[in-house]
């Protein structure tokens, strides 16, 4: 008995830490939910091959940002976690401190993402575009550069403790984007769909730099307790990493099946999203939480934490393949192929929101080895099924195939370090 209402206080415990974490997320959710929506509209409102373009762009785009973005958002969110009275002082403030000894690194990522953006494109997609169209590509990459930044102020404000402020930036930062993207897009085609995915962070930036500067000196001090460089170096790498897979899948497809197989790999892609909505979401608010052991109220631990994105993002899965049969029956129609290379990238997506989810965990617990690794081992995979799958004429589906076994075995590497050192609370890349 004793055993008995221990569970049930355990469970109800994690029920109120998610419905909490739900209502605190439920903007940057629901922006999600925006973005999905008006991304599928526009996947109905063009041509397949064109949305092809689109989704090559998009993911170049986003990619090439979150090098830097999500690997410095991370540590920006643990750092914050770990300043004193961090929730009192405002977030323009905190966030040049923050990043303070980044700089550098921000702007050769922009000034990067100006070769990789057209370079990329022209690989991919495997199309000729004009000179006109590669100054618009190269433009769009150096703008792209205002993306890491837009995600490190959501990560500040959720570091510091106001949740409901950063997922609040976050959906806003999504919904814009998006609806932007869909006019743009509609209206001017794939390039300026891809100006309306940064135009968001454009703005955000500015707002944050007139804000800093209008502060001046009369703005408080902020001391880090945490070296302000701290795992970049590893979360470069292993986004790099992370992000040349995505693009091994995206060849992949389209070697196997040219541009229209693109656009089929897109609509998917945008259903499969929906299964890395907790992940995403829930681990810019939970970071701070799991940097060390101690207790309070609603504290999630790396084992709990899993064990929710575990449930939750196979319940998103079931529901985006029953939202696409019922919902969507036009782009079954108009997308060749759709239903099972969705149904394949939801299994392998569930996959890979555990790794992201185990990603938080290490760096929380600054792991940095083993968040490389990881990544190391799925591109390897991913590769090498994706070769295979080509070798033996399997298809778009061999592609999307391969990417679920590469997110299996980088969750297995990831996690087995993960959880080997959930006591450890330092680490190095030589460790």
């Amino acid at each position: 008995m004793v055993g008995h209402s221990g569970a049930q206080r355990r469970l109800r415990a994690a029920l109120a830490r998610t419905i909490h974490l739900v209502a605190v997320t439920a903007p940057s959710i629901g922006g999600r939910g925006g973005q999905f929506l008006a991304l599928i509209a526009l996947a109905a409102a063009v041509s397949p091959i064109e949305y092809g373009r689109f989704v090559v762009i998009q993911m170049l785009v986003v990619g090439v940002a979150s090098v830097m973005g999500s690997s410095s958002a991370a540590a920006v969110n643990a750092a914050t976690a770990r300043v004193a009275g961090a929730v009192s002082i405002p977030v323009h403030v905190l966030l040049p401190a923050l990043l303070r000894g980044r700089r550098r690194a921000f702007l050769i990522g922009a000034a990067a993402s100006t070769l990789v953006v057209p370079i990329g494109y022209i690989v991919v997609s495997r199309t000729s575009p004009e000179s006109s169209e590669l100054i618009a590509l190269a433009a769009l990459g150096l703008l792209s550069g205002a993306m890491p930044l837009g995600d490190a102020v959501v990560a500040v404000a959720s570091g510091s403790g106001r949740y409901l402020t950063g997922s609040t930036l976050d959906a806003g930062r999504a919904i814009v984007g998006a609806a932007a993207a869909l006019i743009a897009a509609v209206h001017f085609g794939p390039i300026a769909g891809g100006f309306g995915l940064v135009v968001a962070d454009v703005l955000l930036l500015a707002w944050m730099t007139v804000r800093a500067v209008a502060a001046g000196s009369t703005a408080p001090q902020v001391a880090t307790t945490v070296p302000p460089r701290e795992g970049m170096v590893a979360g470069v790498l292993a986004n790099v990493i992370g992000q040349v897979t995505q693009w091994v899948v995206l060849l992949a497809v389209q070697l196997a099946g040219g541009p229209a197989a693109l656009g089929v790999y897109g609509v998917a892609s945008r259903f499969a999203s929906v299964v890395t909505l907790a992940p995403i979401a829930f681990g810019k608010t939970v970071i701070g939480q799991l940097t060390d052991d101690s207790a309070f109220d609603r504290k999630w631990t790396p084992r709990s934490f899993i064990g929710m994105l575990t449930v939750l993002s196979s319940i998103a899965a079931g529901g985006a393949f029953a939202i696409l049969i019922v919902g969507f029956p036009g782009l079954i129609d108009r997308y060749d192929g759709l239903v099972p290379v969705t149904a394949a990238l939801l299994v392998g997506t569930i996959a890979r929101a555990l790794l992201i989810g185990v990603g938080h965990v290490c760096v929380a617990r600054r792991l940095w080895r083993t968040w490389v690794i990881a990544d190391l081992a799925s591109l390897i995979v991913t590769l090498a099924g994706a070769m295979t799958a080509w070798l033996v004429g399997a298809g778009v589906l061999g592609a999307v195939v391969a990417f679920g076994l590469g997110s299996v075995a980088g969750l297995a590497v990831r996690a087995i370090g993960a959880f080997r050192r959930t006591r450890t609370t330092s680490g190095s890349l030589t460790r």
